[in-house]
């Protein structure tokens, strides 16, 4: 399947190969209600939770792999990352599913995002 710009070119060399999105979820939760969406992100999923007056919340976002490999959460899936001054605030980062950063089996994920991409494909002809 051809999903980037000129992935057949036979004269490119090395070849580029397509790459798939990767899909990760983006909201704010407090625990008992979510709002938020699917959406494509370019590098990381993420997520911190953390308090605020008292309440737990969790924000999802896309993460750029920098701020992931800072926190030393990029070599190896799973991780998270707990500062030492602030045992309440929690990091992570994932890339290895589709909204791999959601954790919360209550939140219903909305797929129906609009496509960044206003131009279709440019594909090799000749």
């Amino acid at each position: 399947m051809c999903s980037s710009d000129k992935c057949i070119d036979p004269t490119v060399v090395p070849p580029v190969y397509p790459v798939r999105q990767l899909k990760c979820y983006t909201g704010l939760s407090n625990g008992t209600s979510s709002i938020g969406a699917e959406m494509p992100c370019n590098e990381r999923c993420g997520r911190i939770k953390f308090k605020m007056n008292g309440t737990p919340m969790t924000y999802y976002m896309c993460a750029p792999y920098t701020i992931c490999a800072g926190f030393g959460m990029a070599a190896t899936e799973g991780l998270t990352y707990n500062p030492p001054q602030d045992e309440e605030i929690e990091a992570y980062c994932c890339s290895a599913t589709d909204n791999c950063n959601v954790d919360d089996p209550n939140i219903q994920i909305n797929t129906s995002y609009v496509p960044t991409v206003v131009y279709p494909t440019i594909c090799y002809g000749g």
